[in-house]
């Protein structure tokens, strides 16, 4: 039986070697570049409860949200995702929105959370308002199409990436060991 040629023993150590490590690289980068497209997201999230909760008044002792009708329109305009929200007062009672609309249990400060809303994955944020009768929520959620969209992009384009160098790898090797 004839021992493999160095090139074939070069590319048998290489490849899973560079596959691995390419895995591992992969995973921390797809991370740590899907953190600030998550904060994004996050934060245009906390930015609309913020808009929301600045419409809210308190006239004795009872708490008002004064959002007229093309305001909750333009509130819920998205060209890709669906966005909800639901206003409750210190009581409990839904103010204005979706009453169906859960947040988190215990809100301490801005508090974003994922749930399930009318069948459908959500990413939300409930936004604590302190009134004179107490505290007031805002919470506003959006489908994850987005979310998951740029996931995606993310991952098939470092699929690409690892690709390109694995292929140029074998090649280097292919073309650099052809007299061994």
């Amino acid at each position: 039986m004839k021992a493999p040629s160095i090139r074939a023993r070069l590319q048998l150590w290489l490849l899973p070697s560079m596959v691995l490590i390419l895995g591992a690289f992969s995973v921390f980068d797809f991370h740590r570049a899907i953190e600030p497209v998550e904060a994004a997201y996050d934060t245009a999230l906390a930015d609309t409860a913020f808009a929301v909760s600045a419409r809210l008044r308190a006239d004795k002792g009872l708490v008002a949200l004064d959002l007229n009708e093309q305001s909750v329109a333009l509130l819920r305009t998205d060209l890709i995702d669906r966005i909800f929200f639901r206003v409750i007062s210190p009581s409990g009672e839904t103010l204005a929105g979706d009453s169906g609309l859960k947040g988190p249990a215990n809100i301490a400060g801005v508090t974003f959370f994922d749930a399930t809303f009318q069948g459908k994955p959500v990413r939300g944020v409930a936004y604590p308002v302190a009134m004179p009768s107490g505290v007031s929520v805002v919470l506003v959620a959006e489908t994850t199409i987005k979310r998951n969209q740029a996931r995606r992009d993310m991952i098939a384009a470092r699929l690409v990436q690892d690709f390109s160098v694995v292929l140029f790898a074998i090649l280097v090797v292919d073309r650099k060991s052809t007299r061994l």
